[in-house]
């Protein structure tokens, strides 16, 4: 019943951005088209999933929320997720990673994922490393991580990876690239902008008004109203301007060099 007053509260407050902040959406044809960054990284994990046996083995690198473990763990999956310790949520955590070494034993996982972390780590070459020793030989290791992007904490933000790069750095850690790809095009760069930066705002006004105690809330109540019909005015209006981004882009037939984010599936030699 919580979950479902949460979505039902996402779509009044965020109205036309509430595919942000949704599960649901964020798998949708609506995200695939406004966020493929995280639609992509939806889907890809999910189908890693499917291909794992039960009884195998998954680590989740910098698993923050850990949205990824009841994917896993409903077949049968063994998962096991880690972070740094200022996470967002190190209560969940089965360890804590420092400096980029695992605390794990050689060979032991049967896919590795490191799912928008890559450019937090200050020594992506140790980190990638360590994914290939930690993997069992033919061991997968699914990454995805930004190029074109905001900056933004969690709690540093260091690098940004091109297609050509991250596949570089995978080989030269004793890795095969099975498949990878381009996130997105030059619409989807200004999208993830506009939107992440009008749904932060946003969340940063509602943080403020919860973190007032009951009595505070009670009497800015009226305004956290016209705050939620202000957002929807706006949300509403970013779409409009995201979808007209989105239609340039189709019309624009050149090379793409402008995506907000990359992704690689390798193999452990």
């Amino acid at each position: 019943m919580r979950k479902i007053l949460i979505i039902i509260f996402n779509h009044l407050f965020y109205g036309a951005l509430s595919y942000k902040k949704n599960e649901y959406l964020q798998s949708s044809l609506i995200g695939k088209l406004l966020d493929p960054y995280t639609y992509y990284s939806k889907i890809n994990i999910t189908g890693l999933a499917i291909k794992l046996n039960s009884g195998q083995k998954v680590l989740d690198i910098g698993s923050g929320g850990q949205w990824a473990r009841h994917i896993f763990e409903k077949s049968n999956i063994a998962y096991t997720g880690c972070d740094i310790r200022d996470c967002v949520s190190p209560e969940k955590q089965d360890f804590f990673v420092t400096d980029a070494r695992l605390p794990v034993a050689e060979n032991t996982f049967d896919l590795v994922i490191s799912n928008s972390v890559l450019e937090h780590i200050d020594t992506p070459e140790i980190a990638v490393s360590e994914a290939n020793r930690v993997l069992k030989p033919g061991g997968l290791f699914y990454c995805q991580t930004n190029f074109l992007y905001q900056e933004h904490g969690n709690p540093s933000d260091y690098y940004r990876f091109t297609l050509n790069g991250l596949s570089k750095l995978m080989e030269r850690n004793n890795f095969s690239v099975e498949s990878s790809a381009k996130i997105g095009d030059f619409s989807t760069f200004i999208i993830d902008n506009i939107a992440a930066y009008v749904g932060n705002r946003m969340s940063n006004l509602l943080g403020q008004y919860f973190r007032f105690n009951r009595f505070f809330k009670t009497m800015l109540f009226p305004l956290i109203i016209m705050l939620m019909v202000m957002n929807n005015l706006v949300s509403f209006g970013v779409v409009m301007i995201l979808f007209f981004v989105k239609f340039l882009g189709v019309l624009w037939k050149s090379s793409n060099t402008f995506y907000p984010g990359v992704y690689v599936l390798c193999k452990k030699n």
